[in-house]
């Protein structure tokens, strides 16, 4: 019997495998693939060992408090907290690494680094979002595009609604290269769903 919780939980759009964030104290806690069915899910494979993959990235990278965050057909994704040798959060980022279906770390990106031409530093505060072609930031105002298979910056698109500027609350995508996503309209107190197309 396992000591492991299933924590954050990401599945693939379309199809029956799931990734899992198991937390415990087990050998086998840590970020695990498997097959959905009706009764739970079968078939697991430990692909990135709390206790030996993890460690060594903090030790190894300064990289902390690490979040499942996206699944697709290409792997799944996984946000850390680089301290950057701060114990108080000045100069900390947040990167995202993508990875192959086996556990394989395939790329990074980061908010403002490898940035396009004419782009700026600018606040990451909201969702990841992956869909088929990229990852996308988002702060206020602000979806931060990059190309999901090279990990280059594409660019920026900034957006008002009614002229106020929002950070959206909760993002999903359909395994396309749309992207849905709420705001809270304190005005009006409604949450309006958006969506948006990527080329």
């Amino acid at each position: 019997m396992s000591s492991n919780r299933e924590g954050s939980v990401e599945a693939v759009y379309g199809n029956d495998t799931a990734y899992f964030h198991r937390s415990g104290a087990s050998a086998t806690a840590g970020i695990t693939r498997a097959t959905l069915t009706k009764d739970g899910f079968s078939n697991p494979k430990l692909l990135l060992a709390t206790f030996g993959y993890m460690d060594q990235r903090k030790a190894a990278k300064d990289e902390v408090s690490p979040k499942l965050i996206a699944a697709d057909a290409d792997g799944f994704y996984m946000q850390w907290t680089a301290r950057h040798g701060s114990n108080n959060g000045t100069g900390w980022t947040n990167p995202v690494y993508a990875f192959d279906p086996d556990g394989k770390e395939l790329r990074s990106f980061e908010v403002n680094t490898g940035l396009a031409e004419g782009m700026q530093q600018a606040s990451a505060s909201g969702p990841i979002v992956v869909t088929q072609d990229y990852v996308g930031f988002t702060g206020r105002g602000l979806f931060r595009i990059f190309n999901k298979k090279t990990g280059a910056a594409v660019g920026d698109i900034t957006y008002q609604i009614d002229g106020q500027i929002y950070t959206p609350d909760a993002i999903a995508t359909d395994g396309t290269n749309h992207v849905y996503f709420t705001i809270y309209n304190h005005k009006q107190k409604v949450q309006h769903l958006y969506r948006l197309d990527l080329p």
